[in-house]
């Protein structure tokens, strides 16, 4: 399979990299700059793509140089943005919009500039947090954005004009061990290989996982379908 890996240098795109090229698929790992890049491991079956999906100009032309050759067969966007907490009474509009756009528009800009180049039957798979549905003092920013990104992905998939893709979103309901919090980590996270996993599970039978949304939570999760 060939697979479009978007935010393949963040805590959960290095698990989903290493177990794609762990299990002989060939992997475009794609960071917003060509020095973010650099820091990944040689691997044969692995080329470094630079690009930046934040605006919908940067989507494209990523789009256009990804499926020049051959489109991929599925492209997963593994992209977060940082947040601070904040007071709810102290929330504005302006922090509301930057959550929310923050996180809907590198999905949305993604989808519009590859769905219509990828091959009918490919897989569009975005990574969610999992506080959606959960009540976390100063995160209410981001619980609401990740709710609308939910939505997001349910309208792709029952969008006609869109319906040659099979379109999925895994919400990670779970604490992430890697990259930068390896150090705090405790034994309930899940690693990132572990997700890589699940990942490359539901890539590779989509239909086994009936969507759009899907969530993972604990280790017994892995490679099981749960919405």
């Amino acid at each position: 399979m060939r697979i479009l890996l978007i935010g393949a240098t963040g805590d959960v795109g290095r698990g989903i990299l290493h177990e794609a090229l762990a299990t002989g698929h060939s992997v475009t790992a794609v960071a917003r700059t060509a020095a973010g890049l650099e820091g990944l491991e040689p691997h044969p079956a692995m080329r470094l793509q630079p690009g930046d999906i934040g605006t919908a100009e940067g989507a494209m032309a990523l789009a256009r140089t990804a499926c020049a050759d051959k489109p991929p067969d599925a492209v997963v966007v593994a992209v977060s943005v940082a947040s601070d907490r904040i007071k709810l009474t102290e929330i504005t509009g302006e922090d509301l919009s930057a959550a929310i756009l923050g996180t809907l528009q590198p999905h949305l800009h993604a989808a519009h500039a590859f769905g219509p180049l990828l091959p009918e039957g490919s897989v569009f798979l975005g990574l969610g947090g999992g506080t959606a549905d959960v009540v976390i003092p100063g995160l209410a920013p981001v619980s609401m954005a990740q709710a609308a990104l939910r939505v997001l992905y349910r309208h792709f998939a029952c969008e006609r004009s869109m319906a040659r893709v099979i379109w999925r979103e895994l919400l990670i309901r779970s604490m992430v061990n890697g990259g930068r919090k390896r150090e705090i980590a405790t034994d309930d996270w899940l690693t990132d290989r572990e997700i890589g996993r699940h990942v490359l599970a539901i890539l590779t039978d989509p239909a086994a996982f009936a969507g759009p949304i899907l969530t993972i939570a604990a280790r017994e999760d892995i490679g099981r379908a749960t919405g």
